[in-house]
């Protein structure tokens, strides 16, 4: 068997994102990835590199506006909005995946009136 190369973006659908997975599992592989995240500290370098910002005085004046690229379940947008309203931080918290299903179950899952969730192609997004 073949060894797969990462020299050249993959192009070939995920499960996820054929018609052939319908909501509830989709929802549930986020619900999955979500823990993964958490039992993996995958926060951690993130929440980190924000700290670092504010304990070198280098936190901005007006609101940071961070935009999490396939933004999936949204748990690491959530985990940022707890982080900074925990230390009274202004920050504008945007969530952009291209899978309706995903902002579906991250509006769901995180209710935060912070949080903007996006349905589109990161690039289309960056473009503005």
């Amino acid at each position: 068997m073949a060894h797969p190369t990462f020299a050249v973006r993959a192009r070939a659908l995920e499960r996820m994102e054929t018609e052939a997975c319908d909501y509830e599992s989709f929802r549930a592989c986020l619900r999955d990835l979500a823990q993964v995240n958490l039992v993996t500290l995958g926060y951690r370098p993130t929440l980190g590199f924000l700290g670092r910002l504010l304990a070198g005085g280098r936190w901005p004046a007006r609101p940071l506006h961070i935009v999490d690229a396939g933004s999936g379940y949204g748990d690491s947008l959530a985990r940022i909005a707890r982080w900074a309203k925990a230390r009274g931080l202004d920050v504008r918290l945007t969530g952009v995946d291209m899978n309706p299903f995903a902002v579906r179950a991250a509006r769901e899952a995180h209710a935060d009136p912070g949080i903007e969730w996006v349905c589109a192609d990161v690039f289309d997004y960056a473009a503005r």
